[in-house]
């Protein structure tokens, strides 16, 4: 897959020929966005959906901050997530504006949102780590209904649920995919299984991961091809935050 290009993808999920009966949160309008980076002189190409993005509140002191969550590596059309600090910075100093559609509407409803947030580098300096890949954009005057936080970090064997429309193995109404923790990793990645084998993980780079109360318990980072059916690769959202904001008080 080294050096393939994502191909433009229609905004219209490909529908699944038998229909199938699922549950899991639910998923409000406003959640769920496609994500879009323009570097340089590069305009945003609203047809080229690489990546998914999602509203998240998070705790910060007696306030809540919502911002928009998704992957940085996204904004290089990568399949692979940033690990290294230097290429964090290379990226985000080529980024100049940042654009978000929401996911289950029409790509000309293009938003210009605001910038990043600088990354949790003090506690990340000394290790290679997919958490550098992890974006958040104020949202600035767009609209965005926020999920919350989960308490606490999933563990294995836990249900988990992609919240994003897909573009293949899944009908285009489904707005969650449910999947089984397989492992959780002491760096704050995490691994899960998908029950549906047909999914398709195509541009749901940056979706986030749902527990059964609808709360954000990890974002899907990209697809583990070296595992056998559909599962995925994903950052520990509660902690990331943990990371996140001992970052910022030190």
């Amino acid at each position: 897959m080294s050096g393939c290009q994502p191909q433009p993808l229609s905004e219209q999920p490909s529908p699944l020929a038998q229909q199938q009966t699922v549950s899991g949160p639910d998923v409000p309008a406003n959640a769920i966005w496609r994500a879009y980076f323009a570097l340089g002189e590069k305009a945003i190409q609203p047809d080229k959906v690489n990546a998914t993005g999602f509203a998240c509140r998070f705790p910060t002191g007696e306030k809540k901050t919502t911002y928009l969550v998704t992957v940085l590596h996204a904004a290089e059309e990568r399949e692979t997530p940033f690990t290294e600090l230097d290429e964090v910075e290379r990226i985000r100093q080529s980024i100049r504006t940042i654009g978000a559609t929401e996911a289950y509407g029409a790509s000309d409803s293009m938003k210009v949102i605001g910038m990043m947030a600088d990354p949790p580098t003090d506690q990340l300096s000394d290790e290679s780590s997919i958490l550098y890949d992890v974006a958040l954009v104020e949202p600035g005057k767009v609209g965005m209904k926020a999920f919350g936080l989960a308490a606490a970090p999933v563990t294995v064997d836990s249900k988990v649920y992609l919240a994003t429309a897909v573009y293949g193995g899944a009908p285009a109404s489904q707005t969650t995919h449910e999947a089984k923790i397989t492992a959780v990793n002491p760096d704050g990645t995490i691994a899960y299984r998908f029950v549906n084998e047909r999914l398709s993980l195509q541009a749901a780079d940056g979706a986030p991961l749902l527990d059964e109360s609808g709360e954000v318990v990890g974002m899907h980072v990209h697809a583990d091809e070296a595992t056998d059916g559909v599962a995925g690769i994903g950052i520990s959202m509660p902690d990331y935050w943990k990371r996140y904001t001992e970052s910022l008080d030190s």
